[in-house]
């Protein structure tokens, strides 16, 4: 009965795991340059560079799931997430945000986002955008007039509000660029 439950908890800690999440869901068929997303085929010799960005708790783990699959195709890109996340790489960059409550660390984020896509990022490229729980609070860039200290106050608010996560998001959503 333990090894029952024992194997029942692997499989399904494993059915959630982002690198397993990634194989599962983006194939790499025979054909070189080739994969295949939940159904769709791309060619990536079409593009001119693949840049993966992404933000989110566990966008650092998809990223790997992802560098496992095609990563001899990806050019360059930026990945946001918790401190605790931090990873070195040869393809991408990492940068820090703040969860749950966004602050400097995650406006610099949010800047750096947009500067990336705008300085790097070109119409003949693809861009692959890994998302996860967590991206709202951890890559900022407040609406004029507001500024970072107006979006740090209403997240505290909305996070002692009791709203349910859906709201919270969608209030935090109409604060950011």
């Amino acid at each position: 009965l333990r090894s029952h439950y024992l194997n029942f908890l692997l499989d399904s800690l494993t059915s959630v795991d982002p690198r397993y999440l990634i194989r599962k869901y983006v194939e790499v068929p025979a054909q070189e340059g080739n994969i295949v997303i939940m159904g769709d085929t791309l060619d990536l010799l079409e593009y001119r560079k693949i840049h993966v960005l992404g933000a989110g708790k566990s966008a650092p783990f998809l990223y790997f799931g992802l560098k496992d699959t095609i990563g001899n195709f990806i050019s360059g890109g930026l990945v946001v997430s918790i401190q605790a996340h931090v990873f070195d790489d040869d393809k991408v960059s990492f940068i820090a945000g703040s969860h749950p409550i966004p602050d400097e660390h995650s406006l610099r984020a949010g800047e750096k986002m947009v500067r990336y896509v705008k300085e790097e990022v070109h119409d003949d490229d693809l861009v692959i955008f890994l998302i996860t729980g967590g991206a709202s609070s951890l890559m900022v860039l407040p609406k004029p007039p507001l500024g970072l200290k107006n979006v740090i106050w209403a997240n505290e608010s909305l996070m002692r509000s009791g709203e349910n996560i859906h709201e919270i998001n969608r209030i935090r959503k109409s604060l950011s660029l």
